[in-house]
């Protein structure tokens, strides 16, 4: 359910590029009401934390000799999606996409990327994940050179493209990310590998 709500939100919200000049003040003043109101249900919750067992920590420098090569893969996953978000967008803007173009390019590679969790997910269960995860980075880097063949209104050839690279993306981060190291720290005591786990593909972001 959350991860639904996620790419929900996530593709949706590109939308929101229409509703007014992405150059001027109203999508800037709309965003920070909305995250505004977001945290009203928040404050009034009246649901206490639930207190958490004190558990031991691995550090970064423990985690290291782990799984370092999961390392690797989500400071890999973090600039992948910090190039994603950032890059992308102003490429399309460049080679001269309208706003509304670009929000329906980028709200289609985010469903691409919700549409390829389970069969990704399935498969990652019965094939080696480093053979996929290879084969998934080499369809990524086929669809971004791909994308840069498409001229201004190649209507859904140009979709298609942008929902295949979305696909490849987030199911390679999620292969390359905290999943496999996450998975080659399961059994340490405590979940103690559970604190730097998320950090690491953010420090890029």
């Amino acid at each position: 359910l959350y991860m639904v709500a996620t790419y929900a939100t996530y593709g949706g919200g590109q939308f929101v590029l229409n509703l007014a000049d992405p150059e001027g003040f109203e999508l800037f003043a709309l965003g920070a009401a909305l995250f505004c109101l977001a945290l009203v249900p928040v404050s009034m919750t009246r649901a206490v934390a639930p207190s958490l067992p004190p558990s031991p920590r691995l550090r970064l420098s423990e985690l290291r000799h782990v799984a370092p090569v999961a390392i690797g893969g989500c400071v890999a996953s973090g600039l992948a999606s910090s190039v994603f978000y950032a890059l992308v967008p102003a490429f399309l803007h460049k080679a001269g996409y309208p706003a509304a173009d670009i929000a329906m390019f980028i709200a289609t590679a985010i469903a691409g990327g919700f549409a390829f969790q389970i069969p990704i997910g399935w498969l990652s269960d019965r094939v080696d994940r480093r053979m996929l995860a290879c084969a998934l980075a080499f369809c990524l880097a086929l669809m971004a050179a791909l994308m840069t063949i498409h001229e201004r209104g190649a209507g859904w050839p140009a979709y298609l493209n942008a929902f295949l690279l979305g696909g490849f993306f987030y199911a390679r981060n999620a292969l390359e990310g905290a999943g496999p190291l996450a998975a080659r720290c399961e059994g340490t005591p405590g979940a103690a590998a559970s604190g730097p786990i998320p950090t690491i593909p953010r420090i890029n972001t």
